[in-house]
């Protein structure tokens, strides 16, 4: 696994944030099944199977203060993923009775832009616009034919209004 923070300040109102990170998984493992009715040893299976898997994020975000109770940040954020499994079935004399190979990548690209107003009076501002854009593929040896999503595209925006109690008071 590797992960990766970096902060450049051009200065002291403004900064670009790097981050990156990658993460790995390798099984492999046999299980064997037996047939609960008989118990037999000729009635055994075993299967082999092998799961990988790695996956990248990365993230820019750019943030700039308008004044000192106000700042702006616009960002992307990338993240890709790829799966993939190789499950073999053998009967007990060992011959190979299945076989399922089975692939999987998913992309997602997501873009910000966020604004941030601070102590207003006891109010505290936050809005958040984010356009989000991801694929899919998913491919195996089971089926005929591979799963495909082109990209599709989602705008999620967000408005966060607080209320920050004044010194003296308390809510109970």
């Amino acid at each position: 696994d590797f992960n990766l923070d970096y902060r450049h300040s051009f200065t002291p109102i403004h900064y670009l944030d790097f981050k990156a990170a990658h993460k790995s998984y390798d099984y492999d493992g046999d299980t064997r099944f037996c047939d609960n009715v008989n118990n037999s040893i000729a009635d055994t299976t075993s299967r082999n199977r092998r799961i990988m898997g790695r996956t990248w994020h990365v993230a820019f975000d750019y943030g700039v203060a308008i004044d000192d109770r106000q700042h702006l940040l616009i960002g992307y954020n990338g993240t890709f993923a790829h799966d993939s499994s190789r499950t073999r079935m053998f009967s007990v004399l060992g011959e190979e009775t299945n076989a399922y190979d089975f692939k999987y990548r998913r992309n997602i690209h997501s873009t910000h832009v966020t604004y941030v107003a601070e102590n207003l009076g006891n109010w505290n501002l936050l809005a958040d616009f984010k356009a989000e854009a991801y694929e899919m593929f998913a491919d195996g040896t089971f089926k005929n034919h591979p799963v495909r999503k082109p990209f599709r595209l989602l705008y999620l925006p967000d408005v966060q209004l607080s209320y920050k109690l004044p010194k003296y008071n308390q809510l109970r």
